[in-house]
């Protein structure tokens, strides 16, 4: 039965995802597009992090590992620097090292999907 279902590319499956996301956040920041930037950003970070997570533990991916572990340090030091004076204002260097962070977390995330992509191209 099964085989009988209509497919839809997962391009659009995605890409619909993609848009109904950016419209949330745009509508919880208020629709204010530098806050909603802002939140974008993390979440493409933390995402990206947490799927290099995924091929580190689960699969024993060692570019993911690394990447992983430079986000969190970087993230991690951030915090510690945020922690100190006007927090995460956009004139503190903690804003700019977490930005920095979340665009290991993204480049990472892509990396990793490209990996997936590619294993499961070699594999079928």
């Amino acid at each position: 039965m099964a085989g009988n279902r209509p497919t839809v590319p997962l391009l659009l499956v995605v890409g619909t995802m993609v848009v109904v996301a950016l419209a949330q956040v745009v509508w919880a920041s208020g629709g204010s597009l530098y806050e909603a930037s802002q939140g974008i950003a993390f979440f493409l970070g933390a995402g990206g992090m947490m799927l290099m997570f995924y091929r580190w533990r689960w699969l024993g991916d060692g570019l993911a590992k690394v990447l992983c572990l430079t986000a969190f340090g970087t993230w991690a030091l951030a915090v510690m620097v945020g922690s100190v004076g006007d927090g995460f204002a956009p004139s503190h260097p903690s804003f700019w090292i977490a930005g920095v962070a979340l665009l290991i977390g993204l480049v990472g995330g892509v990396l990793a999907l490209v990996r997936v992509y590619l294993e499961r191209k070699k594999a079928g």
